[in-house]
Parts: structure tokens; C-alpha cells; sequence
């Protein structure tokens, strides 16, 4: 539940509406950095995939600026499980190359 609130928050990118959660934030993204990396394997950038349920048309702002995307999202190394997940409507289907998670 507080990951739906603070992701609604930082899509909302209001710094006072984010107050709240900074403890929160510091201590996810303290914690991650203390992971190991995942070892990649062959090919040396293994894909990993995002989608939404939005189209491309949605992500482009009307300026042309670059959409920055802040919120903390799940990813997944097996496309067809993000197949099953996005279904047959117009998603958006992102291919992010990582040497490590």
C-alpha cells in the first residue's frame, strides 16, 4: 500500500507531497545499493523488460522534452511474463539493457 502512495506521489513530482516518504525512500535506495549486483549472462547485456498500459503517444510530452520516470518500478527478465501481464490492449513495451540489477 505505501508503495502505490509514494509512486502516486512521485508521478506527481510535488516536492511537499513527498515529505512524508523521504525517510522511506532513503532507506530503499540505502538498501539497494548494498545489494550484490546480479551476475549478467551471454550476452553480456541481458535485456530486462518493463511495460505500461499506456501507448508510446502517452509518454511524449507536448513540449518534446524527455519524460523522466521517478517512481520505483518492476521489472522482469522473461518477456512472455510480461506478455501475460500487459495482455492483448496497446501497451508499451520498454527493453532496458543492464550490466547488473
Amino acid at each position: 500500500h505505501i508503495y502505490m502512495i509514494m509512486n502516486t506521489r512521485l508521478r506527481e513530482a510535488d516536492n511537499e507531497a513527498l515529505l512524508p516518504f523521504r525517510p522511506f525512500i532513503k532507506l530503499l535506495l540505502v538498501a539497494l545499493s548494498k545489494l550484490p549486483p546480479v551476475p549478467v549472462s551471454v550476452p553480456e547485456w541481458a535485456p530486462i523488460y518493463r511495460g505500461v498500459r499506456d501507448t508510446l503517444t502517452d509518454f511524449q510530452e507536448k513540449d518534446g522534452a524527455i519524460r523522466v520516470i521517478w517512481q520505483f518500478l518492476s521489472t522482469t527478465r522473461e518477456i512472455q511474463v510480461l506478455k501475460n501481464v500487459l495482455g492483448e490492449a496497446d501497451n508499451t513495451l520498454f527493453t532496458i539493457f543492464a550490466l547488473s540489477a
